[in-house]
């Protein structure tokens, strides 16, 4: 059985081999999805290949990390306090994105292996700050602290849709940042913290 860099090797060749037979030949009967082409390795060994380029899609899957809002919502969701970077808002929009992902059509060709939850009104928003009045820092705090348990409960609830309801083993759940973590680190879903641009 080949390995999934041989795989991919033999689909780069494919690939160059394919265009070069392209430049050949202008015939409107060529099929753009077929390939075929001759390897040789050495005088012994050599490998002739004809197939589909969907089946070498199919033997070597694209890993996925799905990014999810983990924002402080309130108002029925219509707030939203934090970063805005995923379009995953709710467990409703995660089902619906997992349930085209696994779907038979997909399901080969691709792997979710992980997950990210960045909390940056924890992370990056600065509740000591020397040069805003005192009241400022002490509600950032405030809210901080109320985020990070609305946090944790949103994380954990995004973890046991993909786990529980969709059977999925994740490699991966990263979330955290330079200024959050003490509280990342208290998350038991996250088996990563990312950590750089405070240091």
């Amino acid at each position: 059985e080949l390995t999934e860099q041989e795989y991919l090797t033999i689909l780069e060749r494919a690939s160059s081999s394919k265009q070069n037979n392209n430049n050949n030949n202008n015939d409107d009967d060529n099929d753009d999805d077929k390939y075929s082409f001759k390897y040789v390795e050495n005088e012994s060994v050599f490998y002739e290949f004809s197939f589909n380029i969907y089946d070498i899609i199919n033997m070597v899957p694209a890993k996925l990390c799905i990014d999810v809002d983990v924002s402080y919502k309130f108002l029925n969701n219509s707030i939203h306090l934090g970063a805005n970077r995923s379009s995953i808002n709710s467990l409703g929009d995660l089902r619906k994105l997992l349930k085209q992902i696994t779907h038979k059509k997909y399901k080969s060709t691709i792997k979710i292996v992980g997950m990210m939850g960045y909390e940056a009104h924890v992370a990056g928003l600065c509740d000591e700050n020397p040069n805003q009045i005192f009241i400022m820092n002490y509600l950032i705090k405030k809210f901080k602290k109320l985020s990070i348990k609305d946090i944790k409960v949103q994380r954990e609830s995004y973890f046991d849709v993909i786990t529980k309801e969709f059977g999925i083993k994740l490699d991966y759940f990263n979330g955290g940042g330079s200024g959050s973590i003490n509280s990342s680190s208290d998350d038991n879903v996250l088996t990563e913290i990312a950590v750089g641009s405070g240091y």
